[in-house]
């Protein structure tokens, strides 16, 4: 089993989610959260040693309350090498019915931890994972920024630059 820091301190020096929302960052952060359920899978990026984003599709977890991504994975993967050499990465969900994604940029920490390992399991895993023991492996992800863009719900971007809504998570 590969360890690695779980420790969610970011570029900027900062481990805290933020407790200060404004409103127009509330309602950011709840359209955010209907976005992810409604595309219910998402593309995780690495970055691989020669410096190369690497994307794939994910079956993650919902993000918890300070918006922690949980999924799985191989502990044999390429994104286990990646993450533990550059765990700068992102997550991407997007939702064609309602023209709308978000896009979340942090870190991704390996999670050793038994019982998140049993929380974050899906039974429906157990063809990918036979053993879960030796072919499962948890990835946290600790997302310092979100990018989202709604049209239906009038979220559009900068209409020069196209530059979607963006809210700091951590401080």
């Amino acid at each position: 089993m590969v360890l690695v820091s779980c420790s969610t301190k970011n570029n900027s020096g900062g481990t805290n989610f933020r407790q200060d929302f404004n409103k127009r960052e509330d309602t950011l952060l709840k359209t955010g959260r209907e976005i992810i359920k409604n595309a219910y899978f998402a593309q995780f990026a690495s970055v691989n040693k020669e410096g190369m984003p690497k994307i794939r599709v994910i079956e993650p977890f919902a993000p918890d309350k300070e918006w922690n991504v949980f999924f799985g994975t191989n502990p044999r993967s390429r994104k286990v090498k990646e993450i533990k050499n550059h765990p700068q990465s992102a997550l991407h969900y997007f939702d064609k019915a309602r023209l709308a994604y978000v896009s979340l940029y942090g870190k991704a920490y390996i999670e050793n931890d038994s019982l998140l390992r049993k929380k974050y399991w899906k039974e429906s895993w157990k063809s990918f994972y036979p053993d879960k023991e030796k072919d499962f492996m948890l990835i946290r992800f600790v997302p310092e920024k979100m990018e989202l863009i709604h049209l239906t719900k009038g979220f559009s971007g900068d209409s020069l630059t196209w530059k979607p809504h963006e809210i700091i998570l951590r401080d």
